[in-house]
């Protein structure tokens, strides 16, 4: 009794597992297949230039210039300790250093992992120079942002940094995705969807471990849109020079049109040190009293006169 007991059990779970498998093959196989065919693409992005912001006699308040960039390719690399000695040695960063940002950068063996980045022109050319002897590192310009005149307009422009969650989760459906470089205050901000660039790359074909197999396409990246402010910069200037060291703001109009010649908000900050992401300079200028963050012609309340 109990023999006929198990085999019953026995072919009960035989004909389950016969089912499921047919579930699988059959019915779920297209699915499963097409699955497996996405995941054996990936892209390599490719960066386009923002879209500069001219005054209104077409003079260039925000530019971009090219940078360079160091990454290295994993799977093209087999020994590892050699080729970040030698790295070391061009870009004056300790081997720890380059070692610490390439396991927290990795993401597979086929995706570059950037390094080290904004190299000068002769650390970009030494490592062409030595380009046979590392395998697997790669030099890559990419657009940068530039601001000619410095802290000049800089709370109507604006600055760039890294997406953070909560313009993540607002702007996910528009495209926008994590550690995308984005617009924060000011037209940097306000205009960000124009300016941002529309991201290109080449596609390629990954094997079950994520190396790279083939390249099946190129898409070209494109720059953004400028955007041509109302604001002249040599007026700007003007305003600046007489309101430096005094906390508060002037702003300019003519009457007849409503446009803004001229907004200063003093004090003020550089863009630039949100590029440079120096911790010390950025807990500095966000924990500094006289918020110098802030557009005090637009976003602070004043008696007039």
């Amino acid at each position: 009794m109990r023999i006929k007991f198990f085999k019953l059990i026995l072919y009960t779970l035989f004909i389950f597992l016969g089912v499921y498998i047919f579930y699988l093959q059959v019915l779920r196989g297209p699915y499963y297949r097409q699955l497996s065919k996405h995941n054996s693409i990936r892209i390599i992005p490719e960066e386009g230039a923002r879209g500069r912001i001219f005054d209104r006699n077409f003079n260039v308040l925000v530019d971009n210039y090219l940078s360079f960039d160091v990454f290295i390719l994993t799977q093209h690399i087999k020994e590892k300790d050699k080729t970040l000695a030698e790295l070391s040695s061009i870009l004056n960063i300790s081997e720890g250093e380059l070692r610490q940002r390439l396991n927290k950068r990795y993401i597979a063996p086929f995706l570059p992992v950037n390094v080290a980045q904004n190299l000068d022109r002769k650390q970009a050319i030494r490592i062409e120079m030595y380009n046979y002897q590392l395998p697997g590192v790669i030099l890559r310009a990419r657009p940068r942002r530039h601001y000619p005149y410095g802290k000049l307009a800089s709370q109507v422009i604006g600055y760039l940094s890294e997406i953070d969650y909560w313009r993540l989760e607002k702007l996910k459906d528009y495209g926008y995705k994590a550690r995308d470089i984005v617009g924060y205050a000011g037209v940097e901000e306000r205009y960000d969807y124009y300016l941002r660039p529309t991201e290109g790359g080449l596609q390629v074909e990954v094997d079950s471990r994520g190396r790279f197999k083939r390249a099946l396409g190129y898409k070209y990246s494109l720059n953004g849109k400028d955007i041509q402010l109302t604001l002249d910069i040599n007026l700007q200037k003007i305003v600046e020079e007489n309101l430096a060291g005094n906390k508060g703001a002037v702003i300019l109009m003519d009457p007849s049109t409503g446009e803004i010649l001229a907004m200063a908000s003093f004090p003020d900050f550089n863009p630039e040190i949100f590029f440079e992401r120096s911790p010390l300079q950025l807990q500095k200028i966000f924990n500094d009293p006289d918020a110098p963050l802030l557009n005090r012609g637009i976003s602070a309340s004043y008696p007039p006169g």
